[in-house]
């Protein structure tokens, strides 16, 4: 299943007041400039805009600490994604340029960013994948394999719940066989 939310470099379209946001892209006249600007606290050439690139981000951190914003992302030492806490968030930085949430004692990286609501609705359709996926194994271990047939008991199992989507998908994870020709086990010696 793919995994939610937008790329944090998209966040500013989507969660920055855009009167603010529209007013330091005017002021610098690129949206990577822009972006750098929000990402760090040293400004440079454009310090008369620290104290508004400062105000975006600490409000975009504060949707991020409160939950209204839900953050994923690895950390150094998982390749996995992980939702993010927002207690977590606190002590983390957005690098909106490469997409990171930078601690000083831990980074996050490929950081995606969505609203609450949509975290509960993507949980809950994976939820009902992995359940989908479990009910569809023990139908083949129960000699059960003609789609069809697995369709409808699976549409009343599940109830309107289930998407054709996720049928496929659990059907595929289920049922999928290797391509390609079969090994051939050299003989066992005994």
């Amino acid at each position: 299943m793919e995994r939610p939310g937008i790329p944090l470099h998209d966040a500013p379209e989507r969660y920055f007041d855009q009167e603010k946001w529209g007013e330091v892209l005017r002021a610098v006249g690129d949206r990577s400039v822009a972006l750098a600007l929000v990402s760090r606290s040293t400004y440079g050439e454009h310090f008369r805009l620290s104290d508004l690139a400062n105000k975006i981000r600490s409000d975009f951190k504060r949707r991020l600490v409160d939950g209204s914003i839900v953050a994923t992302g690895c950390s150094l030492t998982s390749v996995e994604p992980a939702t993010i806490p927002g207690s977590r968030c606190r002590d983390l930085q957005p690098d909106f340029v490469n997409d990171r949430l930078i601690g000083r004692s831990q980074t996050f990286l490929d950081v995606r960013v969505l609203d609450e609501a949509k975290l509960v609705e993507f949980t809950h359709a994976e939820n009902l994948l992995d359940r989908c996926i479990q009910w569809m194994q023990q139908r083949r271990r129960e000699g059960e394999s003609q789609r069809k047939v697995l369709y409808r008991e699976a549409s009343a199992v599940f109830g309107p719940d289930l998407a054709s989507r996720t049928f496929d998908a659990a059907y595929k994870a289920a049922f999928s066989k290797p391509r390609g020709r079969p090994r051939i086990n050299p003989p066992s010696s005994k």
